[in-house]
């Protein structure tokens, strides 16, 4: 999670979610999707089709384009694509230049949701899409709500690590979510499938109230309920599960969430959630209560997660750092900052030279400025790398990296001892070791 890996922060032989199907239409519409532009449209034969965003002339914002046909124009200076991507026509010339063509990606429909493929074509396979069917979305014995989708200003693995550690409900949903103030204290049991992991809270006896009133009017008494937060990949998780009788045992119904998560930049993603159900499936209030309560829920999720991007931000672009605590069960971290003070620069003792004694010239890494000296020597400590040695890293991280990039990678590199957060770092903080670490999410 922290920090990032700068050659890849988020896995790309991967389907993710663009947009619910129902943005898509015949506008032009932009989004854009790891770090890349992207515009989608549908053909006139309601195909959906996703391009890259920007024309490879003068890079203009093709959403800011137009349709001709099922081919795009580019609003600027007229380049039109195909819907394959490939270049059509310039005006005022006859030759197309090679290189200039759009990149398409494969796309797929399931569940309200168009989802594109952003790893090589070849690889692409609409079996590793999840099921819509058994989740709710796609079977029609079932009732779905599609909520607002949102931007939040937070890297992915955050609302991840927020969606899998269902305790928070406790304490920021608490009267949002009916029951949630018993969330965190019930345990926790782990179940895990070919496709998935869950974690599965159970609980027992739950007194009625009023929601669970208006999704089951004609059962009076507790309930049973289970609390999911089954991971199936970095681009869906699903929350909700099943609910019971207390006394008999007998099953009542499922209710889904699936909270599905797509990078938007390495600080940023966008949020689309679904609600399924398989109870009450003609009840309009209910489907109105699940929408209002997503009103009420994601805003407080986000403004949580938000915070804390903010604070990693800080800890990647300054001295601090932060570790995971080992608190089994629990996913916790403790900042910490440990700047020290640089060794001073000393001049050579006006001594030496009124005794004659030659003065050493500056080395090579002279050249550095004082700010760079300072936070080397601030980041590389002499039981690590002596000062040399730790000057010469720095003016060839220099090359490769920013500033920040560069104080980022020799301070994880010194002090962190997670091993999945070194096998996170850029490869150029270790030019020996080899580029195979294990990505923490993701593949």
């Amino acid at each position: 999670m922290h920090p990032h890996k700068t050659r890849q922060p988020y896995p790309r032989n991967q389907w993710w979610a663009a947009a619910y199907s129902s943005e898509v239409t015949r506008e032009l519409f932009g989004r854009t999707i790891l770090g890349e532009r992207v515009i989608l449209y549908r053909t006139e034969q309601g195909n959906a089709v996703v391009l890259s965003g920007l024309c490879p002339h003068r890079a203009f914002p093709l959403e800011k384009s137009c349709l001709v046909g099922d081919s795009v124009r580019c609003g600027y200076h007229g380049f039109t694509f195909a819907a394959s991507g490939a270049l059509e026509a310039v005006p005022s010339q006859t030759a197309l230049p090679t290189g200039a063509d759009l990149r398409r990606y494969p796309v797929a429909e399931r569940g309200g949701l168009v989802w594109i493929w952003t790893g090589p074509e070849a690889l692409a396979d609409e079996a590793l899409l999840p099921d819509m069917e058994a989740l709710g979305p796609d079977n029609p014995a079932w009732a779905t709500e599609q909520h607002m989708p949102a931007r939040i200003a937070a890297r992915y693995t955050l609302l991840i690590d927020n969606l899998l550690d269902l305790s928070h409900v406790s304490f920021i949903h608490a009267d949002t979510i009916p029951a949630g103030d018993k969330v965190a204290s019930l345990p926790v049991e782990l179940v895990e499938t070919p496709q998935s992991l869950n974690v599965r809270r159970i609980g027992k006896a739950l007194p009625s109230n009023p929601f669970f009133k208006l999704m089951f009017p004609e059962h009076d008494g507790p309930l049973d309920q289970s609390f999911d937060a089954e991971y199936f990949g970095p681009h869906l998780i699903r929350t909700g599960g099943d609910l019971f009788d207390s006394g008999s045992g007998k099953r009542l119904g499922t209710q889904n969430y699936l909270h599905v998560i797509t990078p938007e930049t390495p600080g940023s993603l966008h949020y689309f959630v679904i609600t399924s159900r398989d109870f009450a499936t003609s009840n309009p209030a209910l489907s109105n209560v699940h929408v209002d309560m997503g009103l009420l829920i994601q805003p407080q999720d986000k403004a949580a997660i938000e915070a804390i991007e903010l604070v990693l931000q800080g800890l990647e672009t300054r001295r601090g750092r932060y570790r995971p605590a080992a608190i089994p069960g629990r996913s916790r971290f403790a900042v910490a900052s440990k700047a020290r003070s640089a060794p001073r620069r000393t001049r050579p003792r006006r001594q030496a030279g009124e005794a004659g004694q030659s003065v050493p010239r500056a080395q090579s890494s002279s050249i550095l400025s004082m700010r760079q000296r300072s936070l080397a020597a601030t980041f590389m400590p002499s039981s690590s790398l002596n000062r040399k040695a730790s000057l010469r890293w720095w003016r060839s991280m220099s090359r490769f990296c920013s500033l920040e990039g560069v104080i980022m990678s020799a301070a994880a590199a010194i002090s962190c001892t997670n091993p999945d957060i070194r096998a996170s770092l850029p490869v150029t903080a270790f030019p020996s070791r080899s580029t195979g670490g294990k990505f923490p999410i993701g593949d």
